[in-house]
């Protein structure tokens, strides 16, 4: 496996400012925008970081996930569709679409949600 296995492609430019008020700077005590250069090491050992410095290479990293200042997608006009499976632990699906809900708890912005329920 090598770092451009590991390289999420863009969609296009992401132009649409987000509706979230976070921020830029570190250490004002509201939670950040996450950037395209912020990173997660795939390997976080001590000799995973030995190897990659002794060879000079970047070390493979994942893009880390969060809240980005720009998007691609509109989020007013975008649907959210959750997708229960259940089988596996019951009761699970109603865990997350609460949590999810319950994270979402400015609905007056948030789009139509869909719910799909599959045939167990």
């Amino acid at each position: 496996m090598s770092t451009h296995d590991l390289t999420i492609k863009n969609l296009g430019k992401c132009s649409v400012k987000s509706p979230l008020n976070l921020s830029k700077a570190s250490g004002d005590g509201i939670f950040n925008y996450v950037t395209n250069d912020d990173k997660i090491l795939h390997d976080t050992t001590l000799q995973g970081f030995l190897n990659a410095k002794e060879s000079n290479e970047i070390p493979m990293a994942f893009e880390k996930a969060g809240p980005r200042e720009f998007l691609y997608y509109d989020p007013a006009k975008t649907k959210v569709a959750i997708v229960t499976c259940g089988g596996l632990c019951p009761g699970l699906n109603n865990i997350k679409l609460h949590g999810f809900l319950e994270s979402n708890t400015d609905t007056k912005d948030l789009s139509p949600l869909i719910s799909i329920q599959s045939l167990n």
